[in-house]
């Protein structure tokens, strides 16, 4: 049972991930403002969810409330670094949000845990060659707004980790509305250009739907199935992915250094998830 719960876990974050890491290619090939594209998709989430929080009588408290602005947040973090042509920062910095909990891990206990140095050494590695060739086309903006990101993705997975709820479908919704609101108040502040085609609103309802609500509903699950830590670093099947989709969409190849960097974070990930399969065998046996 406890086999195939971590399996299940596993599957979800990595069907996440591979819907997180078109992203990049999606938000750069719409023609509208930043917070008009999260404002659409947010909506669209919180209609299409609606029903299932009504079925399972999800509430918005504090915790919820909380949640959907920090998703706000790094999402429309994620989204700005994307627009402004800086994408492989954004996907960087994202990729150094496990490093903060190890690190504040270590911080807290006052020691090392041996059996996450490996992962911690080659994520550590990655995340810094990444980082490095980024900050060559990236500015100050970016650089800010990447440091948003990793550790709103952080916070974000720690609020879902809190909140106690029969669906998580139902509780991404409720996150949804949250940050519809937040994105219709912030709206004036980035109106141009206004999506005018069927084709850009299409996008941002795609997005809403297979990205907003299915992915994140994903990835929350994992989060109660895996915990916190393992769900970040299996999405870091993200970063690696993301130039993949880049290059089939623009031609544009990553760079030898980020080619590099991005192998060594995949490379953290398969020793994690090695480790967690021996343990789990460790604990049914």
């Amino acid at each position: 049972m406890l086999k195939k719960q971590v399996l299940t876990g596993y599957l979800l974050v990595i069907a996440a991930a591979l819907l997180w890491s078109s992203m990049g290619l999606i938000v750069r090939s719409a023609v509208a403002s930043s917070l008009w594209g999260n404002t659409i998709r947010s909506i669209t989430a919180a209609v299409v969810l609606f029903p299932v929080m009504r079925k399972y009588h999800v509430k918005i408290d504090k915790n919820v409330i909380l949640a959907g602005i920090i998703y706000f947040v790094f999402v429309g973090s994620f989204t700005v670094t994307t627009k402004i042509g800086a994408s492989a920062m954004a996907v960087s910095m994202q990729s150094a949000a496990p490093l903060y909990l190890i690190i504040f891990e270590f911080i807290r206990r006052k020691k090392i845990v041996k059996s996450k140095l490996p992962t911690f050494l080659f994520i550590g590695s990655g995340v810094c060659l990444s980082v490095l060739d980024a900050v060559k086309s990236a500015n100050l903006v970016s650089i800010f707004f990447g440091f948003v990101i990793g550790g709103g993705f952080l916070a974000y997975s720690a609020s879902l980790r809190r909140i106690q709820t029969h669906s998580a479908l139902g509780l991404i919704g409720a996150i949804n509305i949250v940050a519809s609101v937040c994105n219709l108040a912030a709206l004036p502040f980035d109106f141009y250009p206004v999506p005018s085609s069927v084709g850009t609103v299409g996008i941002f309802v795609f997005v809403g739907i297979f990205i907003s609500a299915l992915s994140y509903a994903m990835y929350g699950t994992s989060i109660r199935l895996i915990g916190v830590e393992t769900a970040m670093i299996v999405a870091l099947i993200e970063p690696v992915l993301n130039p993949v989709w880049t290059y089939v969409g623009t031609g544009i190849a990553p760079s030898l250094m980020s080619v590099i960097g991005l192998s060594l974070i995949l490379g953290g990930v398969i020793v994690n998830t090695l480790y967690k399969r021996e343990k789990v065998e460790e604990q049914i046996e």
